[in-house]
């Protein structure tokens, strides 16, 4: 084997270095490299301040002012929020809010580095100041709770904003935002509605057949309250016998009969929500009642008598309905209704249309 190979005298003093020394150089530099750049605000498009501050005082001052400008606008903001949180309690709960108003943060003068005694190389440009909000309206409350808040109104806001829900004026804790009076609709004090309906009368004398029936009510709506005049007719056919005395005894004839029944009363319904769209209904009316009948015995083959009855009375009636829209204007109505007549009781199977107006 031959003699073992060694380093010459200039590899290992450079090798020794780049073994212990690189590593540490290399942080060095990335190290003074970062401090320098954040140092002269190099660091990218973003920078907290320009970079033509290059004094440590020149920037003291430009910071000094933003945190200046922000606790203007904090307390800015600040007031704003309890003047809407004030408004909302003087219109949903008519009382003056029970929140005390927010700390203010204590803004002295602008630092100007004028002021230092030296010289700046450059010219000084505050942040920008909020809008300030003008008072369009000479009707807007114009006292501030807070102290020093401009008035709540945008000013690019056009005439369509100032129809906005949003937009209201408060007036005072005893007096009621004009914004309420402004958007609040004005509706008559009665609605009035017609409901026709027909049906199927069920006379309570099991000598009645079943027949039809027709109704009509009008009247006002006060709330959940209806008043209103109901005209009824129905007609029912009827089987009967009649005794008819002969020479020495009695004997029973058959007999049919025509039967109408007419009645007008006054009556008022109860609404009653029921949920799914329907509202539910319970009324009652008095008022009075006529009866015709025309009624015909077959006495023997093709004899027979005939005659007429007529008679009036006390009617009364109660019913139970419920009610789903159609539309804007119109329902559909289903019904029970008993009818108490002087002539022919009834109960009645009604279905029908409201119409309002």
């Amino acid at each position: 084997m031959g003699p073992k190979a060694t380093d010459s005298p200039l590899a290992s003093p450079f090798m020794f270095l780049r073994k212990h020394f690189l590593l540490p150089a290399l942080l060095f530099l990335g190290l003074s490299y970062f401090l320098q750049a954040a140092n002269e605000e190099d660091m990218g498009p973003h920078d907290a301040f320009p970079q033509a501050y290059g004094r440590l005082g020149e920037k003291s001052v430009y910071h000094q002012n933003r945190v200046r400008g922000m606790k203007q606008d904090l307390n800015d903001y600040g007031g704003r929020v309890y003047d809407l949180r004030r408004r909302f309690d003087l219109i949903f709960k008519n009382k003056e809010t029970d929140q005390p108003p927010p700390a203010r943060f204590e803004i002295g003068e602008a630092v100007n580095w004028r002021q230092q005694g030296t010289k700046s190389s450059v010219t000084y440009q505050g942040p920008s100041t909020p809008h300030r909000l003008r008072q369009r309206d000479s009707r807007i409350f114009s006292r501030d709770p807070v102290g020093g808040n401009p008035a709540v109104t945008d000013p690019t806001a056009g005439s369509e904003d100032e129809k906005s829900p949003l937009a209201f004026v408060v007036e005072g804790p005893d007096q009621k935002p004009r914004a309420q009076q402004a958007t609040v609709v004005v509706r008559r004090k009665f609605e009035y509605y017609v409901l026709p309906r027909f049906g199927m009368t069920l006379p309570t004398n099991s000598d009645y057949k079943t027949g039809l029936a027709f109704s009509a009510t009008g009247g006002v709506v006060r709330g959940d309250w209806r008043f209103g005049v109901d005209f009824t007719y129905s007609s029912s056919d009827s089987s009967f016998t009649q005794s008819i005395p002969g020479l020495t005894t009695s004997h029973v004839h058959p007999g049919e009969g025509e039967n109408t029944a007419l009645a007008l009363l006054v009556g008022v319904t109860r609404d009653i929500p029921l949920g799914a769209g329907w509202t539910g209904s319970v009324g009652l009316g008095i008022g009075g009642g006529w009866g015709v009948s025309d009624n015909e015995v077959k006495i023997a083959g093709s004899t027979s008598r005939s005659w007429e009855d007529n008679s009036g009375g006390f009617a009364w009636q109660l019913g139970l309905g419920a009610r789903r829209p159609l539309g804007e204007a119109s329902s559909l109505f289903l019904g029970y209704r008993y009818l108490g007549h002087p002539t022919m009781s009834s109960h009645n199977l009604e279905a029908g249309a409201e119409l309002g107006f």
